[in-house]
C-alpha cells in the first residue's frame, strides 16, 4: 500500500503574524503593468498575485534570507535573493523579459493534461496535484479527479475514457514500469508506488500520444525525476498515523543524490476505525527509494532504484463462494531500476540511452489455492532528437522490451500447474515538429513496432496539430493507431494470441488567461480485437480476438487562481459512451468501468493569519452498469450515484514543522458501489444479491512532518 506522507513534504510556508513587507510593482520591458502575475518567496506560502496596475504587497513570515519569485505565464522568471530585518517594508520594481519566439510557443494539448514546474503552459503544477485532499499524496489518486478518469474507489488503478485498467501505461523518464500499484486485493484499492516528492512533473495522455509511447491503448502516464545536482541538503522525517518516514536529499561532488526510506502498517489505525471486512493481518509495506545523477562531461548520468514490499491478509463475505468467504492472504515485491545516460552532441542534439528492470513477485492464496506469480520486464531504450532549424525538430527512437512471466497455481487437492513464456517486442519510431507559421505546429509521427510471440509487425501513424487563435487560446487537433498485447490473464490461456489495437482523434480547446485555464475536448476512439470469448461449433467458448468496441465523449476543465483572494478551485467534468464486446460479455454493453458522468471539483484557500492552508475536494460519478441475473438483457442495471467530499488541513506549527490532517469521504457514501450474485438461484427461484463496496466508509490520517536544514527553514516547495 502507498504511503500518504508525500503528500505533506509539498506543503509550503504559511505567513507568520506582523513581520517584514514587501511591496512593488510588476511590469514588462516597455513598462507595462502585468495583471495576474504570480509573486512569492521560495519555500513560503507569503506572496500575492499583482493588481490590475501590476502592483503587489505582502509580509513575510518572519525576519531571515529569502529568494523573491516572480512568474507570469510568457516571461522568463525572475528571482532576487533579499536580506530582511523586523523593521523593513521594502518597495521592489519588477520588470519581467518576455519569453523569445521559437519552437514551442504554440503547445499541442489535445489529448495531453500536464502537471509540471517547468512547463510554463502546463495547466497545474506538482504541488497542485499533490495538494489535493481526496489524492493523499498519491500521483495515482490525484489524476482521479482530473478529466477523462472513471474512478472506481474498491480498485484504485487508473481507467480513463472507456478504456479497463490494462489499457493505461506508466513510464518514468521515458522508461516503461512494468506494474506502478503496490499489493492490494478484491475491493481493496491500490495506490501508486512511487514517491510522488522525487519527480518535478507529469505528463497525463489520454489520447492522441505521441509516436513514443506503445504498449497503450487508452492512455500513458510518464514522470521525470528531479535534478537534484544543484539541491541544498535537508532531511524530512515523517511521523503518522500509519507510519514513519525518512528521506535525505544532498549535492555529492559535481552531483546530487536523493534516498527516502518508509514503513506503513494499518493494524492500529484498523483497530480504532470499524471496517467491513476482518484483517487477520492489516495492510502493511515497507521499502524505499534512490536516485543518483552525476554530470559525465557535458552529460549526464543517472541511477534510479526502488524497492517496496507489502502483504496483508483479509476474510470478506462473497456470495459466489461456497462457503460464502472469500479469503485472501497475499505478499508482494515491487523491485524497479534504470539506468539513465543523456549526452549533448553536435549543436542542438541530444542522445539519450536508457536501460530499466521490473521484477515483481506475487504470493496470493485465495480460499486454500496458492498462486504464485514472478514477473520481469526488461526495457532497453535510445532516442535522439534535436533542432534541424528554429522552426523543425526531429525524434528517432528504437526500444526493446523482454517480457519474462513466470506462474505455478494449485488448487487445495489438484496437481500443480506451472506455465512460463517470455518473448521479444521491438520498436522504432520517428517523428518531426514543425512550426511553418508562429501560430501553427504541427507534428507527425511513424511507429513501427514487431512482437516475436506472433511474429507480427504494426505500423501507427500519429499526427497532431495546434492554431493558436489568439495570445491566450488555441484550438488542438491529434489522431494515431495504437496497439497493445494482451494482458497476462489472457495469455494464460492463448499464449498466442494476437494485438489489440485503437484509433484515437482528440479536438482540444484551451484558453489561459492570467490566473485561469479553461480546458474543452472531445473525443472519439475505437478498438479491434480485443479478446472475446466466443462459441465453437460444439458451443464450448473459445478465446479470439474478435472483440470490438468504441467510446465516444466530452471533458472541461476550468482552473481560477486569480478571482477569489487566497483561493485557488478547479472543475472538471467528463462524459463517456462507451460500448464494448469484449471477454465474456455476450453483446456490445457499456463496461462497468465506464463512468457515464464524472464531476470532480477542488478547493483551496490560504489563511496566512493562521499559518494554514484548508482544502477540500468534491467528486460525483454516475452509477456503474452491472449484470442482474434476476431481470431480463444483459448489464441492464445501474448502481447508486457515487459521492465523495474529502478535506484536509495543512498548520505550520513551526516554519520547519507542519501538522497535516485530512479525511475522504467524509459524507461515508460509497456502500455499494456495484452488486454481485449467488452463482445458483435459491429455492425462490432468485439469486441472492450482495452489494459490493470498499472495507471503510471514510480514512482518517494525522501526520507531523519536520525538516532538518543548515538554516532551520528549508520545507520541500523549494524542489517544487
Amino acid at each position: 500500500m502507498k504511503p500518504i506522507f508525500y503528500l505533506l513534504f509539498l506543503f509550503s510556508s504559511l505567513a507568520a503574524l506582523a513581520q517584514p513587507s514587501l511591496s512593488g510593482r510588476v511590469t514588462d520591458q516597455q513598462g507595462q503593468p502585468l495583471p495576474g502575475a504570480n509573486v512569492f518567496l521560495a519555500g513560503t506560502f507569503s506572496g500575492a498575485t499583482t493588481s490590475g496596475n501590476g502592483a503587489f504587497s505582502f509580509q513575510a513570515p518572519e525576519v531571515g534570507s529569502y529568494v523573491l519569485v516572480v512568474r507570469f505565464i510568457g516571461y522568463r522568471e525572475f528571482k532576487q535573493p533579499l536580506e530582511l530585518a523586523a523593521t523593513d517594508s521594502l518597495w521592489l520594481p519588477v520588470q519581467l523579459r518576455e519569453e523569445p519566439a521559437q519552437l514551442g510557443e504554440v503547445v499541442i494539448t489535445a489529448g495531453t493534461f500536464e502537471a509540471s514546474d517547468v512547463n510554463r503552459a502546463a495547466s497545474l503544477t506538482t504541488q497542485d496535484v499533490l495538494t489535493t485532499a481526496a489524492a493523499l499524496g498519491d500521483v495515482i489518486g490525484a489524476i482521479q479527479l482530473l478529466p477523462g478518469a472513471s474512478p472506481q474507489a474498491e480498485d484504485g488503478r487508473l481507467f480513463i475514457r472507456g478504456g479497463s485498467a490494462d489499457e493505461s501505461r506508466l513510464y518514468v523518464n521515458g522508461l516503461a514500469v512494468q506494474n506502478p500499484y503496490g499489493a492490494t486485493a478484491q475491493n481493496l484499492p491500490s495506490r501508486g508506488r512511487f514517491s510522488p516528492t522525487m519527480f518535478q512533473g507529469f505528463r497525463f495522455s489520454t489520447g492522441g500520444y505521441s509516436a513514443e509511447w506503445g504498449e497503450a491503448l487508452s492512455a500513458v502516464l510518464a514522470m521525470d525525476h528531479r535534478n537534484f545536482q544543484n539541491t541544498s541538503q535537508q532531511t524530512n522525517l515523517g511521523l503518522m498515523s500509519i507510519g514513519g518516514s525518512l528521506a535525505h536529499q544532498r549535492k555529492l561532488g559535481r552531483g546530487g543524490i536523493a534516498a527516502e526510506v518508509e514503513y506503513t502498517n494499518l493494524a492500529p489505525y484498523m483497530a480504532l476505525a470499524p471496517q467491513r471486512y476482518q484483517f487477520p493481518q492489516a495492510p502493511y509495506s515497507w521499502g524505499g527509494a534512490l536516485v543518483w545523477q552525476q554530470p559525465l562531461g557535458e552529460g549526464r548520468l543517472q541511477l534510479m532504484l526502488d524497492s517496496r514490499r507489502g502483504g496483508l491478509h483479509v476474510s470478506q463475505p462473497d456470495i459466489t463462494q461456497p462457503n460464502g468467504i472469500m479469503d485472501i492472504a497475499l505478499q508482494n515485491q515491487n523491485h524497479y531500476g534504470q539506468l539513465r545516460w543523456q549526452q549533448p552532441l553536435h549543436k542542438n542534439w541530444l542522445l539519450t540511452n536508457g536501460l530499466a528492470l521490473s521484477a515483481d513477485e506475487t504470493l496470493l492464496q485465495p480460499n486454500g489455492a496458492r498462486l504464485e506469480q514472478h514477473s520481469w520486464l526488461l526495457h532497453l531504450k535510445s532516442k535522439l532528437e534535436g533542432e534541424l532549424s528554429r522552426s523543425l525538430r526531429l525524434t528517432l527512437g528504437a526500444e526493446v522490451e523482454r517480457p519474462h512471466l513466470e506462474e505455478a497455481y494449485r488448487e487445495s487437492s489438484s496437481p500443480l500447474q506451472q506455465r512460463s513464456q517470455q518473448w521479444w517486442r521491438s520498436a522504432g519510431w520517428a517523428e518531426a515538429d514543425w512550426q511553418p507559421l508562429r501560430k501553427l505546429a504541427l507534428r507527425a509521427g511513424l511507429r513501427s513496432s514487431h512482437s516475436s510471440r506472433t511474429g507480427a509487425m504494426a505500423l501507427q501513424p500519429r499526427f497532431s496539430a495546434a492554431w493558436q487563435l489568439q495570445r491566450e487560446q488555441q484550438l488542438s487537433l491529434a489522431a494515431g493507431v495504437y496497439s497493445q498485447e494482451p494482458d497476462t490473464r489472457w495469455l494464460r490461456e492463448l499464449p498466442g494470441l494476437a494485438d489489440a489495437h485503437s484509433r484515437h482523434l482528440v479536438l482540444n480547446y484551451q484558453y489561459q488567461p492570467e490566473g485561469r485555464t479553461l480546458r474543452a475536448e472531445a473525443y472519439y476512439k475505437t478498438y479491434e480485437g480485443l479478446p472475446l470469448y466466443t462459441p465453437d461449433a460444439e458451443g464450448k467458448a473459445r478465446l479470439s480476438t474478435g472483440g470490438s468496441g468504441y467510446a465516444r465523449g466530452a471533458e472541461i476543465f476550468w482552473r481560477d487562481r486569480k478571482s477569489l483572494k487566497r483561493t485557488d478551485y478547479w472543475i472538471s467534468y467528463s462524459y463517456v459512451d462507451s460500448r464494448r464486446q469484449w471477454a465474456d460479455y455476450l453483446e456490445a454493453v457499456t463496461p462497468p468501468f465506464a463512468l457515464a458522468h464524472s464531476l470532480g471539483m477542488v478547493y483551496k484557500y490560504f489563511i496566512p493569519g493562521l499559518r494554514s492552508q484548508v482544502g477540500g475536494s468534491f467528486s460525483l460519478h454516475s452509477g456503474r452498469p452491472y449484470e442482474n441475473p434476476n431481470t431480463e438483457g444483459f448489464m441492464n442495471e445501474r448502481a447508486p450515484l457515487q459521492q465523495n467530499l474529502s478535506l484536509n488541513w495543512a498548520f505550520l506549527w513551526k516554519q520547519n514543522l507542519i501538522l497535516y490532517t485530512a479525511a475522504t469521504n467524509v459524507l461515508g457514501g460509497g456502500d455499494a458501489l456495484s452488486y454481485r450474485y449467488a452463482a445458483e438461484p435459491g429455492a425462490n427461484g432468485q439469486f441472492q444479491e450482495q452489494a459490493v463496496g470498499p472495507s471503510a466508509k471514510r480514512f482518517l490520517f494525522i501526520g507531523l512532518f519536520y525538516t532538518l536544514s543548515h538554516d532551520k527553514q528549508k520545507n520541500q516547495l523549494d524542489q517544487l
